[in-house]
């Protein structure tokens, strides 16, 4: 019988998760208290609970939880916090494998450059690998919206 225990337990591989989609409630509190941003709501299981989109009316409504991450993605501490952290939940979830998916250029509003962001991904996802015995990969995104 299929059960949560079951799936969980399986070995997996996860081949499409968002960097700025990942962030833990109360990581999210806990930078957005350094960054001095300010949430939706402070409580961590009503932070989640907003953060889950099931009522988007389109894209562009399901994308607007996103400013909120990505606000809080604007130093390398941060992302390579979070970056780490996807691991350790990753592991948490019995997956061998990870690609993550990322626009570096999200994280230059407040004067990172573009290899800054990788890098501090990179070091979040390669101390992951070490801790916890995932392997993960970056995938880079471009937003068409963005000049080249």
């Amino acid at each position: 019988m299929l059960t949560r225990e079951l799936l969980r337990r399986l070995p997996k591989a996860e081949l499409h998760v968002h960097l700025d989609g990942s962030l833990r409630p109360a990581t999210m509190i806990d930078l957005a208290r350094a960054a001095g941003v300010t949430l939706p709501v402070t409580d961590p299981e009503r932070l989640r609970a907003f953060m889950l989109v099931d009522n988007a009316r389109d894209l562009e409504d399901f994308l607007l939880r996103f400013q909120v991450t990505i606000a809080l993605l604007q130093t390398p501490e941060a992302i390579e916090r979070v970056a780490y952290e996807m691991v350790e939940d990753a592991a948490a979830d019995n997956l061998r494998y990870l690609e993550v998916r990322y626009c570096p250029a999200l994280s230059t509003k407040q004067g990172l450059t573009l290899d800054e962001v990788i890098r501090a991904e990179h070091r979040g996802l390669e101390r992951g690998a070490r801790d916890f015995g995932v392997r993960a990969g970056i995938i880079n995104c471009a937003l068409r919206h963005m000049a080249p």
